[in-house]
């Protein structure tokens, strides 16, 4: 009979196996270190794995890993390392974002961004033109923008909560910008209509 163990980090799975016994799966956990969710899109991690295959008299038994990893999302890169002899291997696995999952998290905050500085600009060319009855009409699209953008942003695959890279870049400019654009808004049209109802008083008086 063998016996095999594997090291991930404070994990350690140790199995006995009898002479052609097919070997079982294991659960392992695996620490991923050097690495920070607060980059996503572009977090990278690394963590390593030992497996060691002996005889119950502790001989060492000549191992070949071969290995292969699927997870949506994400890429992993996987490497085997032959430590001292055949029977230890070092599996070393380095986790990123998969291509995909970059691409539609840029996507995301560069259509935000697009989407908010068009309707800033447009918001800002309609109160310089004395278009106070257009302005109106860029209410509800400001609204639905800015309540709408935490949903977009939501969609991304495997996205963290708020606070990550992205969110400084786009997001939170974005809320900022069409918040602040509401509330230009509304306060030109209640000039406006103060304005009118002065004029209103002044011509019944007259």
């Amino acid at each position: 009979s063998m016996e095999s163990e594997l090291w991930a980090d404070a994990n350690v799975v140790n199995d006995t196996y009898k002479k052609s016994e097919i070997m079982l799966p294991a659960d392992v956990r695996l620490p991923l270190r050097s690495g920070s969710i607060s980059m996503y899109p572009f977090d990278r991690y690394q963590t390593t794995m030992r497996v060691e295959v002996s005889t119950e008299d502790g001989r060492p038994i000549p191992t070949s890993l071969q290995v292969d990893a699927s997870n949506p999302g994400y890429r992993v890169q996987m490497t085997s390392v032959s430590v001292g002899d055949d029977a230890t291997r070092d599996l070393n696995i380095r986790v990123s974002r998969a291509p995909a999952t970059i691409v539609f998290a840029i996507f995301t905050s560069v259509l935000m961004l697009t989407l908010t500085g068009l309707a800033v600009m447009t918001v800002f060319w309609l109160l310089r033109g004395g278009a106070n009855e257009s302005v109106r009409f860029m209410i509800p699209l400001i609204l639905v923008l800015l309540f709408a953008f935490p949903a977009i942003r939501s969609f991304a695959p495997s996205v963290p909560p708020l606070g990550v890279l992205l969110d400084f870049f786009a997001f939170f400019w974005c809320e900022i910008a069409l918040g602040i654009s509401v509330i230009v808004v509304y306060t030109h049209l209640m000039r406006e209509m103060k304005k009118a109802a002065v004029q209103d008083d002044t011509a019944s008086q007259s």
